[in-house]
């Protein structure tokens, strides 16, 4: 078992966004329901975003050896706050002084971890190992 573990994380997440607009009340067309206006407002809201911030956690684990063969179990959970936006301003695309202002946004906050390890000692201090598993965090 190991204490909390500080560190700066980071991470990309790459967003693209397509709008589309669709008849309003009484079947009047939507004012920016052209290719155009479509395609600015689409390139406003896509973007890449790369979140940084600070992480602490906890680790657990177990490992049994029966002769050269290592079997081991680990988990754990870190906390962070990785989050970052971005918003754009797409003034007077229709030409009857609309403002657009397409926002993109990605956060997270925790990551869980399961682990399973099969290693083998080659030597008696150094030992061989695969370890997997599955990760889980929400974003």
């Amino acid at each position: 078992m190991s204490a909390a573990t500080p560190g700066t994380p980071g991470g990309q997440s790459d967003v693209n966004s397509n709008f589309s607009c669709a008849a309003g009340p009484g079947g009047v067309n939507c004012p920016i329901n052209n290719a155009t206006n479509l395609a600015n407002i689409s390139a406003a809201a896509t973007s890449s975003l790369s979140p940084q911030g600070f992480t602490g956690g906890v680790q657990a684990g177990y490992n049994l050896q029966s002769g050269s063969t290592v079997f081991g179990l680990e988990t754990d959970f870190n906390a962070f706050d990785l989050d970052k936006s971005r918003s754009a301003a797409l003034p007077s695309v229709t030409g009857t002084g609309s403002i657009f202002h397409p926002e993109t946004t990605v956060d997270t906050h925790w990551l869980l971890t399961f682990r399973g390890r099969l290693g083998w000692t080659v030597t008696p201090t150094v030992l061989l190992y695969a370890t997997g598993g599955l990760a889980v965090t929400e974003l």
